[in-house]
């Protein structure tokens, strides 16, 4: 009995650590063992990117997201405009880097995108 309340508690502790954040027009981010950017429209969830997303940072209406994909070209990048609907995938990290800052993104909160 001891070890089945120990698994229960175990099994609590792993579901506390999924979360959904909000991003704005309908965009959350959703951490469910599988980090991926969604859109809600009429009640139904769609994965805008799909897979494991590493690190994202929203400013704005704009999300920027870095994903290492299993495959090469290895790292995809995404500029996502959550006001307009319109997302951007990059394999240069060059051409990411100047589309974000051309929607007002710093080299400091850029940094912190790599991290």
């Amino acid at each position: 009995m001891k070890k089945l309340g120990l698994a229960m508690l175990f099994m609590l502790a792993g579901c506390s650590a999924d979360y959904s954040v909000d991003l704005g027009n309908g965009y959350s981010y959703e951490h469910w063992g599988n980090n991926f950017i969604a859109r809600t429209v009429a009640g139904e969830q769609r994965q805008i990117i799909t897979g494991q997303v590493d690190s994202y940072l929203k400013k704005d209406a704009f999300v920027l997201a870095v994903q290492t994909a299993p495959a090469p070209p290895g790292k995809r990048y995404y500029v996502l405009d959550t006001g307009t609907d319109n997302l951007q995938q990059f394999t240069a990290k060059t051409d990411f880097l100047q589309s974000a800052k051309q929607f007002g993104f710093t080299d400091v909160e850029l940094q912190k995108l790599e991290k």
